[in-house]
């Protein structure tokens, strides 16, 4: 068992005793560990360009932020994800593995760069904070390929969707075949002497 594997499954049983219903929570805190992030690095940018500290301190702020929901949106994708992966196509599965890895990348990137920003904090050179807006910007990458996959799983292979089973709107119904169909009327334009006006 790789270390990864261990720490998936110590992630696991910590859930299991958590009174709240985690296994729908994976969206909602992805928007998060999406927008803060891409906040904080036009508020870097900005802090750059104009030098105040104000922005330099929400920049901090927010990406400290981004990175909690980051880790979090990657603990709560990991609730579900032999349910979910089960039901997949192999390609939907070969695309849902790569989602993951990508999703621990990126968390490994996001703690470097969470001390990088600590240091930054108490140095306070502006070499430092440009190198940092660099990387920030580098990491937005990663996390629209990051949402582009989840996308797709969501909306191609229809990952964590769920259907209820007792919904009758959800029932396939057979077609009727021992009446005929009534052909439906056409609706050709014709011009009229309104249109001559």
């Amino acid at each position: 068992m790789s270390f990864f594997e261990a720490l998936g499954a110590s992630i696991d049983n910590f859930w299991a005793f958590l009174p709240l219903n985690l296994q729908d929570a994976h969206p909602p805190i992805t928007y998060f560990a999406i927008v803060l992030p891409i906040t904080a690095l036009f508020f870097q940018f900005i802090s750059i360009i104009t030098k105040n500290k104000t922005y330099y301190n929400a920049a901090n702020y927010l990406f400290i932020m981004g990175t909690v929901f980051l880790v979090l949106s990657y603990f709560t994708g990991e609730i579900n994800q032999e349910e979910t992966r089960k039901y997949l196509s192999f390609s939907g599965q070969q695309l849902f593995d790569k989602h993951k890895t990508v999703g621990m990348l990126l968390i490994l990137f996001y703690s470097l760069l969470l001390l990088l920003k600590i240091i930054s904090i108490y140095v306070d050179k502006r070499p430092l904070r440009m190198f940092l807006g660099v990387l920030m910007f580098a990491s937005i990458f990663g996390i629209f390929y990051q949402m582009k996959t989840g996308t797709v799983l969501t909306y191609k292979y229809a990952a964590g969707v769920s259907i209820p089973e007792e919904d009758p709107y959800y029932e396939i119904q057979e077609p009727d075949n021992s009446k005929p169909c009534k052909p439906q009327q056409s609706y050709i334009y014709e011009p009229s002497v309104v249109d001559e006006w």
